[in-house]
């Protein structure tokens, strides 16, 4: 190949990737959710509508860059962390210190979310780290009734 073919080459191969659509922007997880939570022996609604408000921290978390801390709206003294990787998202506190909540999941679009959930116990000595409540979770943006999240 002389030098004017291969100038054609590079020319050409970069008008094919200069073309080529960017990648989208991943949405954040941040902001106020409405969860709900589904039993998986009972596949019922476990409580009610809970309304997290997730808040993305500076430098992230958990040595993930996309993450922060959230706060239940409705729940008292429930709070945590969350990351984000991707798609991918993980949330996990504690409700008063009695109860260890561990969620994971995906982010399907700007307004859904939906994962697994674990809850453990921390009050019981006896049944101390226990897992008593497993299920699915899906989150999406809004408002729990009139009351904002």
């Amino acid at each position: 190949m002389n030098k004017v073919g291969k100038i054609e080459a590079l020319l050409i191969g970069g008008l094919v990737f200069s073309a080529a659509p960017a990648m989208a922007q991943l949405p954040t997880f941040s902001g106020p959710w409405v969860v709900k939570l589904w039993g998986d022996s009972t596949r019922a609604q476990v409580g009610i509508d809970y309304c997290l408000a997730f808040t993305k921290v500076a430098g992230g978390v958990a040595g993930s860059p996309d993450g922060g801390t959230f706060t239940s709206r409705n729940i008292a003294n429930w709070n945590g962390q969350w990351v984000q990787q991707g798609d991918r998202i993980r949330w996990w506190g504690a409700i008063a210190k009695t109860v260890a909540t561990n969620s994971e999941g995906t982010l399907i679009n700007p307004n859904l979310a939906t994962g697994y959930y674990l809850h453990y116990n921390l009050l019981d000595p006896g049944e101390a780290n226990k897992v008593f409540s497993i299920g699915t979770w899906s989150a999406q943006p809004g408002t729990v009734g009139t009351f904002p999240c």
